[in-house]
């Protein structure tokens, strides 16, 4: 047995401490924890403090779905599950209190996994019997030695895809040599349900609890990989369109300076509608359109479409008529000197 084993294994827990439950949160041994609490909480905080010690015991507590799963066939009806607390949780000593304008902060640095027992007390607060849990596995084997630079493998991509992260916090993952506080500490830290970080506490033989470990960093990288992709692709999105605005503008000054700016284009249409003779309701909608040239900007896909359709309107000859031959057999003649055969469709 190793030196750091035998000190974890060596930690003089109490046969009992207050029990703290945790909702949406879990601490795992090793790492820190800051809470909000309420003053009665904070009081009893001291209290802690003062007589020594400043020790408690954090459990997760089960969700209603959990405990209704584990009591499903002994008889148990739905109404009577209450919420139950996890028999597995961790030892941590109060490290600091705090009050900023009137709120209570604490916190927690978790000192050893333990197994919750009888509860002892239930006011003014919920006391329980505890045990230690010492450790299992050799954290020596060539397969926690593979998992190990395999988590710091993961533990240093994860990092990388997140901004901002200070380079001495991936130094640190990198330098924690003992498997079992790596395991802990990438646990906590790593982005994950309740229900998997609760497996992972609960794991008492590090080599498990190492592969328990890599898959949660795996499906984390995947999650901040495809999110990367999605973001550089949103960039390269926004990067064209504003592009495509500088360009336009820029071609709007080029028109301008000779001439071809989009008022002046607008002003062409108007001459050429101006003197076509068009039915009212064509020449109603042919100024509305001119009205909405005005009005809608250059690189709107919309003036494009306005535009195009008044260029349409003016090409078209309106009032423009040509002599009409309705000679039949002129037409025979024609048709057939263009065509041989067809005789059904030139009949009809």
């Amino acid at each position: 047995m190793d030196e750091k084993k035998a000190a974890k294994q060596a930690i003089d827990l109490p046969n009992k401490l207050p029990v703290l439950v945790l909702q949406d949160a879990l601490l795992f041994p090793g790492a820190l924890m800051a809470l909000q609490i309420d003053d009665d909480d904070a009081a009893r905080a001291k209290e802690r403090i003062r007589a020594g010690g400043g020790m408690v015991a954090v459990v997760a507590a089960r969700r209603n779905d959990e405990s209704a799963e584990e009591s499903e066939g002994e008889g148990s009806e739905p109404d009577e599950i209450l919420v139950e607390l996890h028999d597995v949780g961790v030892a941590a000593r109060i490290q600091q209190l705090a009050e900023v304008d009137g709120q209570h902060t604490m916190v927690l640095h978790g000192v050893a996994r333990i197994r919750l027992g009888e509860i002892l007390e239930r006011s003014p607060q919920l006391v329980a019997a505890i045990e230690p849990i010492p450790e299992q596995g050799n954290v020596s084997s060539p397969q926690v030695h593979a998992l190990v630079l395999q988590a710091k493998k993961l533990a240093r991509e994860i990092l990388a895809l997140l901004p901002g992260i200070p380079p001495e916090v991936a130094r640190a993952v990198q330098e924690i040599e003992d498997p079992s506080a790596l395991a802990d500490t990438l646990a906590h830290r790593v982005p994950g349900s309740i229900a998997e970080k609760q497996r992972a506490l609960e794991e008492l033989d590090v080599e498990k609890r190492l592969n328990l470990v890599v898959a949660m960093l795996t499906r984390r990288r995947e999650v901040l990989q495809v999110s990367s992709k999605i973001d550089a692709s949103v960039r390269e999105s926004v990067g064209k369109a504003e592009r495509e605005h500088i360009l336009r503008r820029k071609l709007q000054a080029i028109q301008k300076e000779l001439g071809e700016d989009e008022e002046s284009g607008k002003n062409v249409l108007e001459e050429k509608l101006k003197d076509k003779v068009l039915p009212d309701e064509v020449r109603k909608m042919v100024d509305r359109e001119l009205s909405r040239l005005g009005r809608i900007p250059a690189q709107s896909p919309e003036h494009n479409v306005s535009r195009t359709w008044l260029q349409w309107v003016a090409d078209l000859p309106w009032g423009e008529r040509s002599e009409d031959h309705l000679d039949l057999e002129s037409a025979q003649a024609i048709l057939d000197g263009d065509h041989h055969g067809l005789a059904k469709v030139k009949k009809r």
